[in-house]
């Protein structure tokens, strides 16, 4: 389970990993960015909103398509770095046990846009790469850039986690054991370690 990063006591700015996520919902998903930074007390309190620091995010758009992020972003949190959900009344958090949607009893339902917030690991590390690594792209395949990018994380990630294996040719990554990792789903173990 990864920590909740509780909200401070004062406003921070934008995040690089919340404006990553937040492009790559609008694209994918077809929601709509209603917006991430804003320095404000969660609505009925006196207390900071995780807006306040950059690291919230808020979608609208079609019912289906919001319910689709929420699961989402459920379904990749550990991953993603995402520590609360809220969407249709229920709200889902990171450090919750079980981890399981409950009754949300705030002023505002959210039943109108789907709120989510991101660890200070997320809200700082995620790209749009990491990210497309992590839930995939359905809207367009990776070119050869990404590509790149993309073997550059695993093929660190590997020598973090196994030492320096495999050899390189050309100054390629080691693209068989590359190749490897994604065939057996090693990206989905390795990850974690590219929000650090």
């Amino acid at each position: 389970m990864i920590a909740y990063d509780p909200v401070g006591d004062k406003c921070v700015s934008h995040q690089a990993g919340t404006d990553a996520l937040m492009q790559v919902l609008c694209r994918d998903y077809k929601v709509t960015n209603l917006g991430t930074f804003n320095c404000r007390t969660v609505r009925g309190s006196t207390n900071l909103s995780l807006h306040a620091e950059g690291r919230a995010g808020d979608n609208g758009g079609k019912s289906s398509a919001m319910r689709e992020v929420a699961d989402m972003l459920v379904a990749n949190w550990a991953r993603l770095g995402v520590q609360e959900v809220i969407f249709e009344g229920r709200i889902w958090r990171s450090h919750y046990a079980p981890l399981a949607w409950r009754e949300y009893t705030g002023s505002d339902p959210h039943r109108s846009h789907v709120h989510w917030a991101l660890t200070w690991a997320g809200a700082k590390n995620l790209t749009a790469t990491k990210i497309r690594m992590i839930i995939g792209d359905p809207g367009m395949p990776l070119n050869e850039e990404d590509l790149d990018k993309i073997a550059s994380l695993v093929d660190a990630a590997i020598v973090r986690r196994l030492g320096d294996v495999g050899e390189r040719s050309e100054g390629v990554p080691r693209s068989k054991t590359f190749v490897a990792a994604v065939k057996s789903g090693v990206e989905q173990i390795l990850a974690p370690d590219y929000l650090k």
